[in-house]
C-alpha cells in the first residue's frame, strides 16, 4: 500500500483537526495548514502527536491559500519532509457569528473569499499537477 502523506487546510481546529486525526490514525503522514494563529497551530500539533503511527509526522505550515507562491514554497518544503503528497482536504474557510439577517455584504464576501478563492493555488498544485487524491467541501465540474 501506498505511504499516505495528506495536507489538511484548516486543520488546526474544529473539523479540520479531527480529519487530521482520522488520518493519523490510519497511518498517515499529515500536514496541517493554518493561516493566522501560530498558537492553535502548535497546540494542535502536539494534540495530534498522540496519534503518531511508526515512522510517521505530523507538521504545521503557515500557508495563504490565495499565494501560488507560499502554496509552492510549502508544498516544496512538506515533500521534503514528508513525500509526495497524495491526499488534499480542502477544509480551510471561515463562517460568520452572525445570523443570515444581520450578515454585511462585506462578511459575505470575506466568506467567500476565504471559502471559494483562497483554496484554488492548492488544488491547482496538487490536483491537477501531481494526481492527488481531493477531499473538498465544494462542488468541482471534473467531480459531476
Amino acid at each position: 500500500m501506498e505511504k499516505l502523506i495528506a495536507v489538511v487546510t484548516g486543520g488546526t481546529r474544529g473539523i479540520g483537526l479531527g480529519i487530521a486525526a482520522s488520518l493519523l490514525k490510519r497511518g498517515a503522514s499529515v500536514a496541517l495548514t493554518y493561516h493566522r494563529d501560530q498558537i492553535a497551530a502548535t497546540k494542535a500539533a502536539e494534540y495530534l502527536g498522540a496519534y503518531l503511527k511508526k515512522d510517521r509526522q505530523v507538521i504545521a505550515l503557515k500557508c495563504d491559500n490565495a499565494d501560488p507562491d507560499a502554496v509552492g514554497e510549502n508544498y516544496r518544503r512538506l515533500s521534503e519532509t514528508l513525500g509526495k503528497v497524495n491526499v488534499l482536504v480542502n477544509n480551510a474557510g471561515i463562517m460568520s457569528q452572525r445570523s443570515f439577517e444581520a450578515l454585511r455584504v462585506s462578511d459575505w464576501n470575506a466568506e467567500q473569499l476565504e471559502t471559494l478563492v483562497r483554496p484554488c493555488s492548492t488544488k491547482k498544485l496538487l490536483i491537477y499537477e501531481l494526481d492527488t487524491q481531493l477531499c473538498t467541501r465544494l462542488p468541482w465540474t471534473f467531480m459531476i
